[in-house]
């Protein structure tokens, strides 16, 4: 209760507030998907360059990591495969929720379109010059966006169950 023995309501999102946040969170993963698209289109020596370039910088600041465990060119962009779409996972699952689809009969959705987008990335590899389709790949990303979807769930859990004071 509050002051004055009047209740506070709790605020709620009107129809115009929830239609800028579908607008916002769609348009959010479909740009964070042209990005990971864009990535599939680079050629394979573009590609390899970035990844050999960036496990240079990982080795300067962290050597430990390159030589100890042995990270090569492979296994970083098997990560990045998995990390990009653990971020879509996330992205997918909140912009279901938004839409208000995110009921616990309707999780598919966010392994099933992330499948899908996962499969067309693999499809685009076809394309581009030196690259491949694998579907290791297309399994690695499924992974990525489940394991996106539980993060994506516990936070949701650990916020509604924790409110701020």
């Amino acid at each position: 209760m509050a002051e004055g023995g009047k209740q506070m309501k709790k605020r709620t999102c009107s129809g115009l507030c929830r239609y800028k946040k579908e607008i916002f969170w769609t348009a959010l993963t479909l740009l964070y998907l042209l990005f990971i698209y864009s990535n599939s289109m680079r050629p394979a020596v573009e590609s390899s360059n970035q990844s050999q370039g960036l496990l240079k910088m990982i080795e300067r600041a962290f050597p430990f990591i390159v030589h100890t465990l042995g990270l090569t060119e492979h296994v970083l962009r098997k990560m990045a495969h998995f990390g990009e779409y653990l971020i879509l996972g996330m992205l997918l699952a909140q912009t279901v929720k938004v839409y208000g689809f995110f009921l616990v009969g309707q999780l598919w959705l966010v392994p099933l379109s992330g499948f899908l987008m996962a499969s067309v990335d693999e499809g685009i590899q076809l394309f581009t010059e030196g690259r491949s389709c694998q579907l290791s790949d297309v399994m690695l990303d499924l992974c990525g966006v489940i394991t996106g979807l539980l993060i994506w769930r516990f936070i949701r859990f650990f916020r509604r169950n924790n409110p701020k004071r």
